[in-house]
């Protein structure tokens, strides 16, 4: 708060001495203090005043010296100053002017004093003064005003620190009275302060009606504040705190942008001069880029955080028992603790648990802020206690629990902040009755669950993180005692939560999600489809709001195959092929979709009109630049960090970019747009072949098949989930299909002969038959099927399914030429762009370029001059590029019309964006890894097609994100490739150079043959006769001929 009988100038004079400065200062004070006789009121004030110099002198040498005998001098001289003050004022003339400013002067010693030494006696003896020096005025409305103010901030500091209602009750009205009257005081600074007192009281009380008065009042103050005002900074960041209180409850992006803009606006004052509440706005900036990054996931805005803190640390002044420092060793504590879930790194943890343990000695044990602190270690311990590499142990559950309730046993807090204690123990108390399978545990988890529910409304975003919490014990109690009401507590529960607007994205999934579950286990097949269905259909708008592709990923993966469960679900509750297809596309390829958009959507917003062409020319604009990163990851991996403008700048693109959509779809003909495909639009996508899709789930095992009649489905009862689940295994298993060798190579191809001839009996030939493709064959089919990749069958090698004994006709390369697609969307974008330019010789032949690595450091040499002369046969001007780096790569991609890659390439589990060609660095003699990430931000109109001669370069093995298919192959072609070859596992070097040299072959014949290719048909077929070449040289083997796929249109 600003105080009005302070002068910031004279405080920044003061700690700009130097020490020996100070010391001729302090020691000419106390020789002249100690010749002087107080005989009179007059010399008692004087005394007093120099007394309060001289506190003050020392003050300011420890904040130098940091020394603790600096420390006692200032608090001995303050004290003898309040004692002459206290002296003074009782000589002088009851009810006279002098006597009120006596008073009012004594009472901001005593209130300096407390706020220095942390004693609260002293505050209240100042709030005394105070109403003393009102008692004894008469006139000077502008000295009344300035008494009632200060009155009015101690009042709100004692109600902070657990005072009573009747504290901040009476702040509030004295701060409104100082308002009155005809008076010359700094009006922007009294509204500064009772902002500050309207937000203390909404944090206890949580009447939003005191909230949008504080933001109302601090925006006011802020703007009656000229530039240069010393106070500015200050006023800044309580309005950025308001804002960001505002956020945390309507969860509206406007608010945690404005906080940021005043808050980074602050601390840029505030870093150009010795403001001594700099360490106060740096904790508000943390606490606020803290909020946009659990809205975000960027994590450059934590990283931020942290250090905002550690800064506000290092410079905070004053003893340790000082108000700041325990709430913002507090709050460090949470951001590392947030840090460490991200890290996983145990001593990340331990670090927070430290930092928290350090806040709690020495926050004041009434302080409401304690509350929040035993409730973060509360949650810090809990995490311990479930991660066993820490060596945790039911003492640490125990410590937790402890910590909670006592967080719970606050007196005189918010309902908010009570919510989120209650919550905070009844799912720990959850925790403790998995493990001891205690009724009383669950009863009370129970308890505490409605609790915090009951503290908060339904208008609130985090109401429905708690109706889902106590949705998830209800079930636990159902499992246990089969009580019927414990099932509709818990189904009322989820479904509240499902249908709240106001809630985030992410924790209505989790109620859709929770309800499906539990409906699908009594077999309530409709209410299962229903909930599960509009939990899918959240998931876009949950990645959107994620900003970019890495934290889209961290969104996704707790949701991989929720939309193939959907599609099972609606099937079973009797809805219709076409709508469970809808289903199953509306979850699947997420952040694929918000990268592509259609052409013809793009061609008919561009032809609407004047408003729709500009509409159009706004919206190809912010695409591009909302599909590029802002930032590269965690920058303890050495990534790039973004600034705060970028972030920004984001949330506002995304924002405009959802509301130009919106606006487009009131436009005549374009109700669709960037929407899923409808079922008429399906049909004209597979007029020319059929695209297949399938879900397999614990329920049932469907195909969808898409033809130019429409979507029919069929059901594979012979596909069963545990049989599935167990041939999965190999294609997920990077250690089996990675790594082989002599003595491992003859077991892994007869699991994968296994897998072929289960996956044709029981899912590939009841698709063909169905289709009417199973008859007679010939040597080369003519037939095409896209193969959607779809849950874990997507990494199936539906291509290759089949005997492949002798001459047998019971394959898929009998039959049908395979391509592959990760969803209708992305094939419809890939079989558009195909369409601009007709596919001839010598416009895929325009550019071409080779990469080749015959060495790489820590892999196996590879045969790349055989493929270079492949890739001469249908171009003998390509440009080679030999164990080049990413730069040269990437510097060269985007004029190129075919890219064909020899090399090495790597999946990436944990991240699949940090897939990667293995190139290298001959600068640094390393290995330099081009990445899917890196890809993405290639402007590649000439693409037509890469050629990826290298390992598992579409293998999708990250289980968590197997519904984006992210991997080189599928990020190739979202970079602009209309068709790529890959591979879905490590390909034997051999068999590479075959199938390239096939490949580059009967691809030039085709296109010599005829004068435009049929979209990317040419293309898979020349893959197809490849394979089909390479496979008769060893039919038994078909680890080393079946990985090769064509993805495309």
């Amino acid at each position: 708060m600003d105080d009005l009988n302070c002068s910031d100038e004279d405080a920044n004079e003061e700690t700009s001495m130097t020490i020996d400065e100070l010391d001729i200062a302090i020691g000419q004070l106390e020789h002249a203090v100690a010749h002087i006789s107080p005989e009179d009121c007059g010399e008692f004030a004087f005394l007093a005043g120099l007394y309060d110099q001289l506190a003050d002198l020392c003050f300011s040498k420890y904040e130098l010296t940091e020394a603790d005998e600096d420390l006692e001098a200032s608090r001995s001289k303050s004290n003898d100053a309040a004692a002459l003050g206290r002296q003074a004022v009782q000589t002088s003339s009851p009810g006279s002017a002098e006597t009120a400013q006596m008073w009012a002067i004594l009472a901001s010693r005593l209130d300096t004093k407390h706020k220095r030494f942390g004693k609260r006696d002293d505050l209240d003896d100042a709030i005394e003064c105070y109403e003393k020096a009102l008692g004894s005025l008469t006139v000077d409305p502008n000295l009344r005003s300035a008494i009632l103010i200060n009155q009015a901030n101690c009042l709100c500091t004692r109600y902070e620190a657990g005072g009573s209602e009747e504290d901040i009750e009476q702040a509030i009205s004295k701060a409104e009275d100082s308002l009155t009257g005809e008076i010359d005081t700094d009006a922007a600074t009294i509204y500064n302060d009772l902002s500050t007192m309207y937000l203390s009281r909404f944090e206890r009380k949580g009447s939003l009606e005191d909230l949008k008065e504080a933001v109302r009042l601090a925006e006011k103050s802020k703007n009656m504040t000229a530039g240069d005002h010393p106070s500015l900074a200050l006023r800044l960041s309580n309005l950025g705190n308001g804002l960001c209180t505002q956020y945390e409850c309507s969860g509206q992006p406007g608010d945690i942008r404005s906080a940021i803009s005043a808050l980074q606006e602050a601390d840029d004052i505030s870093s150009r001069s010795d403001d001594p509440n700099r360490p106060q706005i740096l904790s508000n900036l943390a606490r606020a880029l803290d909020l946009r990054y659990l809205r975000t996931g960027i994590a450059s805005d934590l990283f931020s955080a942290i250090n905002k803190l550690k800064e506000a640390l290092n410079i905070s002044r004053g003893p340790f028992e000082s108000n700041v420092q325990p709430t913002i060793l507090s709050n460090l504590a949470s951001f590392l603790h947030a840090y460490s879930e991200e890290t996983r790194d145990p001593e990340d943890l331990q670090a927070a648990i430290h930092s928290g343990e350090a806040a709690l000695e020495v926050l004041p044990a009434e302080h409401q802020n304690t509350a929040m602190c035993l409730h973060n270690l509360g949650q810090m311990m809990k995490d311990k206690y479930e991660r066993p590499e820490l060596g945790a142990n039911s003492h640490d559950l125990f410590k937790a629990i402890e910590y909670a309730e006592r967080a719970t046993a606050f007196k005189d807090i918010n309902a908010f902040e009570s919510a989120k204690y209650y919550d905070g123990l009844s799912a720990l108390l959850h925790l403790q009755y998995v493990s001891s399978k205690s009724i009383d545990c669950l009863n009370d988890a129970i308890s505490n669950g409605k609790r915090a529910v009951h503290c908060t409304t339904p208008d609130l975003p985090d109401h429905a993180d708690y109706l889902n919490r106590l949705g998830d014990m209800y079930v636990s109690r159902y499992e246990l005692r089969e009580d019927d009401e414990d099932f509709h507590e818990a189904a009322s529960a989820f479904s509240a939560s499902l249908q709240m607007e106001t809630a985030t994205p992410a924790s209505r999934i989790k109620a859709g999600q929770a309800s499906a579950f539990l409906h699908q286990a009594c077999q309530h097949w409709s209410e299962a489809s229903d909930s599960l269905e509009r939990a899918v259909a959240l998931i876009p708008t949950a990645a959107g709001d994620a900003l970019e592709q890495d934290n889209q990923q961290r969104v996704l993966r707790d949701w991989t195959s929720m939309s193939v469960l959907a599609a099972s679900l609606a099937l079973q509750a009797g809805k219709n092929a076409s709508r469970a297809f809808e289903i199953l596309e509306m979850g699947r390829g997420v952040i694929a979709s918000l990268v592509i958009h259609s052409e013809a959507d793009i061609t008919r917003l561009r032809t609407a009109g004047v408003r729709g062409s500009q509409l159009c020319t706004e919206y190809e604009n912010l695409r591009n630049k909302v599909s590029k990163p802002v930032s590269s990851g965690w920058l303890a991996a050495g990534y790039t960090v973004p600034t705060d403008t970028l972030i920004s700048q984001r949330l506002e693109d995304v924002k405009r970019l959802k509301c130009i959509e919106d606006e487009v779809r009131q436009l005549p003909g374009l109700e669709r747009f960037r929407l899923s495909l409808t079922e008429e639009q399906l049909k004209g996508l597979a007029k020319d072949h059929a695209i297949v899709a399938f879900a397999v789930t614990v329920v049932r095992s469907d195909a969808f098949l898409i033809t130019k009649e429409g979507v029919k489905s069929l059901e594979l009862k012979a596909l069963k989930f545990s049989d599935f689940a167990r041939h999965v295994r190999l294609v997920t298993d990077k250690t089996k299909l990675g790594n082989l060798d002599l003595r491992t190579f003859a077991a892994m191809n007869q699991e994968m002969r296994d897998l072929l001839l289960w996956l044709w009996d029981v899912a590939v030939r009841p698709v063909l038959e169905a289709l009417k493709l199973y008859r007679l064959s010939v040597s080369i089919p003519t037939s095409r099927i896209h193969w959607l990749t779809s849950g874990a069958m997507g990494l199936m090698p539906l291509h290759a399914a089949g005997h492949h004994d002798g001459h047998s006709r019971e394959n898929t390369l009998s039959y049908v030429i395979s391509s592959y697609a990760t969803n209708t969307k992305a094939l419809a974008w890939a079989m558009e762009r195909s369409k601009v330019e007709p596919w001839t010789l010598g416009t895929l032949t325009k550019r071409v370029v080779v990469v080749g690595m015959p060495e790489t450091p820590g892999e196996a040499n590879l045969m790349i001059d055989d493929e270079f002369a492949a890739v001469k046969n249908l171009s003998s001007g390509a440009i080679v590029l030999r164990k080049p780096s990413c730069e040269e790569v990437l510097r060269e991609l985007p004029s190129a019309t075919v890219a064909h890659f020899a090399c090495h390439g790597e999946s990436n589990r944990s991240d699949p964006s940090n897939g990667c060609l293995l190139l290298y660095d001959r600068k640094k003699d390393v290995v330099d890894l081009l990445t899917v990430r890196a890809l993405a931000l290639l402007p590649l109109s000439r693409a037509r097609l890469a050629y990826l001669s290298a390992c598992k370069t579409a293998d999708n093995s990250a289980l968590e994100l197997l519904d984006e298919t992210i991997h080189l192959a599928s990020s190739f072609q979202l970079a602009g490739y209309q068709n790529v070859v890959g591979t879905l596992w490590k390909a034997d070097s051999e068999a590479s150079t075959q199938v390239a040299h096939a490949f580059y072959q009967h691809l030039s014949a085709s296109l010599e043959s005829e004068r435009s290719s049929r979209d990317g048909y040419d293309v898979a077929l020349a893959l197809h006769k490849a394979v089909i070449a390479v496979r008769e040289d060893d039919p038994d083997e078909p680890i080393s001929w079946a990985p090769f796929v064509h993805f495309g249109g």
